[in-house]
């Protein structure tokens, strides 16, 4: 879910909100990416997609990287990033919420229970 966030935001670094940077991420592999991403952005104006690429290259391991790009370049173009950004920006603070006061989480569906 968290990498899914990730490749939306580097093929369309817009979608990008101040109060992302906000979001309780935490210190999985994935979660370091999205906050390192998000940051990228949001301090650079002139960003791409290369330029994106470039900053993470120097922050992670290569393989890593290269494994991102490749899901970038095999993503489905069809979708709409906007909505599904949205969706995941939603399911990604539920479920970090979660884990924050440490309920029990459905990953499957996102879900908290008390």
């Amino acid at each position: 879910m968290v990498k899914r966030f990730v490749i939306l935001l580097i093929l369309d670094p817009k979608l990008v909100e101040k109060s992302d940077k906000e979001i309780a991420w935490g210190e999985s592999l994935d979660e370091q990416l999205a906050q390192a991403c998000i940051s990228k952005i949001l301090v650079d104006e002139e960003h791409n997609t290369a330029s994106i690429f470039h900053y993470l290259s120097n922050q992670f391991d290569n393989d890593f990287i290269d494994e991102i790009k490749s899901q970038v370049l095999n993503f489905d173009e069809r979708m709409s990033h906007k909505e599904e950004f949205g969706d995941l920006r939603k399911k990604i603070n539920n479920w970090l919420s979660c884990n924050l006061f440490n309920y029990s989480c459905d990953p499957s569906r996102f879900l908290c229970s008390y």
